[in-house]
């Protein structure tokens, strides 16, 4: 095969008719970049990365946002390793590395053009943007997420990995080009539609992998929020339906909902403000879509968790200005508002997205069981957000909040034992034990602490502590999580401080008096004088510090004496 030099200046007939930004092609930070990249697709086999994500869509799997680029880039990815692959094979390696500059500036220049949309733009032409001859870096970028998450949630491929550890290993190292291809996207200082879908699918590609409590992924948030707001897609977004086909509409709907719902998510995990605040925003949610098989019946799918998982975060934003409230009765007037809201939107839900029965019971694709169960807990934690507004007053939960905690707490342990036929509907149940999971684990253990006089006995229900139980067991396996897997340090400690609490249940039912005296010597248990007078009952704080003063307990130091 003969050398075909890359023309930089042909044009596609996508090229807008006007001139292009100013030309920062040969900044010295951009290409050799840019270049590096290329050449480290050398030692990636495109070819069996390809077929890995065709295995993990098979299952029902895909990426939440950027679901409908997965397979064009797919197609488009093993069409340019093998022209590339056959185009090295004929040429030197100093002709190899001219070729590969080539390439760097085409697919820089493509990135920079902007995305041509008319009122009657179809998606087979936005997808032609973005893949043969206009191949951007962000093409490159969403086939890397695809690749990370496929090997991520993979058991074993064994073209590429023989086990999940390895897989988690792959995924690691598709992170390293993921973060090259976005790098050179947002160095153009061209943002658009998909750039912030691959800014979006980087967070939670991290976030998966490193856990939400490493600071990349609240970085990468930040990033996320201001990207969002400077494309101007916190404000009314079908405006110009008349110059935007009406998919581009739904994609930027779903890109604001996606967002604005993954920040309330981190917010409340990390205990940190949100960013992205309603008072600001047009709240916009994209439409479901239709069954063509059912009439009028609306797809459970990636858009429908969307939807769905915005409006309860809504709900969430405000439950947290509950909590900040300072006027008692204004704070019970607002909840019991919020409550009433909630209610009214787990019933305004179509009833085949409602789950009324156990886990294992419910119909379903693997998909659809994990979409029944977000939004069962989605409706359940926030729920919990307003009950813990009880904690700021009470030192152990009321019977509400415990029966709501009893609840998530019996979900997640049937995500746990059902997980290898669930399908992750938009965030993993490995997710859900952190998000979901320990916040609940925590509230019982507060209660069971609470074992002075009779009253808490009776509150603690026997299949609360199976729950615990199970929590623990399988978390010490080791079978669901181990070293280097995200958030594993606040697994441990939670693990460590709940057996602990189990074990002070069981041997302690009866405490001696002498050591009841020496808790406090009255029926009651005052934690402000008693326990560390640190400890906070924040909406969000169930993370290692809560787990770490918790254990600090006297009825759990007593153990030890």
């Amino acid at each position: 095969m003969s050398e075909t030099p890359i023309d930089e200046n042909v044009h596609s007939p996508f090229d807008p008719p006007v001139e292009m930004p100013v030309d920062t092609l040969e900044d010295q930070s951009i290409l050799p970049r840019a270049t590096h990249v290329l050449d480290r697709l050398y030692h990636v086999d495109i070819e069996q990365l390809a077929a890995l994500i065709l295995v993990w869509v098979d299952t029902g799997a895909s990426l939440a946002l950027a679901e409908s680029f997965v397979l064009g880039c797919v197609h488009d990815m093993l069409e340019f390793s093998r022209t590339r692959r056959a185009a090295a094979f004929e040429l030197g390696s100093l002709a190899q590395t001219r070729a590969d500059a080539q390439q760097a500036r085409l697919l820089s220049r493509n990135t920079c053009r902007p995305i041509v949309l008319t009122g009657s733009s179809t998606f087979e032409a936005y997808l032609g943007q973005m893949t043969g001859p206009n191949r951007r870096w962000e093409t490159l970028g969403l086939f890397f997420v695809a690749s990370a998450k496929a090997a991520s949630e993979v058991e074993m491929f064994p073209a590429l990995f023989a086990n999940t550890d390895d897989g988690k290993k792959l995924a690691k190292s598709m992170t390293y080009l993921i973060d090259c291809c976005l790098e050179l996207c947002l160095g153009f200082d061209c943002l658009n539609d998909l750039q912030l879908i691959l800014q979006y699918e980087q967070f939670h590609t991290h976030s998966g992998i490193y856990g939400e409590t490493s600071f990349r992924a609240w970085r990468i948030m930040g990033d996320l929020a201001t990207s969002l707001v400077a494309l101007g897609y916190h404000e009314k977004i079908d405006q110009q339906l008349s110059t935007t086909p009406q998919f581009v509409i739904e994609l930027r709907k779903a890109i604001f909902a996606r967002m604005y719902w993954a920040d309330k998510a981190l917010s409340v995990f990390m205990g940190r403000p949100p960013r992205i605040l309603l008072a600001f925003c047009n709240f916009q949610v994209p439409n479901f879509r239709l069954d063509a098989q059912a009439p009028h019946a609306e797809l459970i799918d990636f858009v429908a968790d969307t939807r769905c998982s915005a409006k309860f975060a809504v709900l969430k934003e405000q439950s947290l200005e509950v909590f900040r409230m300072r006027n008692p009765s204004e704070q019970m007037e607002r909840a019991d508002m919020i409550r009433y809201d909630l209610e009214q939107l787990w019933l305004e839900l179509p009833a085949h997205f409602r789950l009324t029965t156990t886990l294992a019971a419910s119909k379903g694709s693997p998909f659809t069981r994990d979409f029944l169960a977000n939004q069962r807990l989605e409706y359940l934690h926030t729920h919990f957000l307003l009950g813990l507004t009880y904690l700021q007053k009470h030192p152990e939960p009321n019977e509400i909040l415990l029966g709501v905690a009893g609840e998530m707490l019996s979900l997640i342990t049937e995500i746990i034992l059902l997980r290898s036929k669930l399908v992750n509907s938009g965030t993993g149940w490995l997710w859900k034990v952190a998000h979901f999971g320990l916040p609940a684990a925590g509230v019982i253990s507060l209660a069971l602490l609470r074992r002075s006089g009779t009253s808490t006995p009776t509150r603690i229900k026997s299949k609360m502590i199976q729950d615990l139980c199970v929590l623990v067991a399988e978390l010490r396996s080791g079978a669901i999580i181990s070293p280097g897997d995200p958030c594993f340090e606040l697994f441990t400690q939670a693990t460590c401080t709940i057996s602990s609490i189990l074990d002070s249940s069981l041997t302690l039912a009866s405490p001696p008096k002498a050591h009841m005296a020496n808790l406090q010597g009255s029926t009651s248990f005052d934690i402000g004088t008693n326990w560390n007078p640190d400890i906070t009952f924040e909406p969000w704080d169930f993370e290692t510090d809560f787990w770490e003063n918790l254990a600090t307990h006297p009825t759990i130091a007593g153990m030890g004496n």
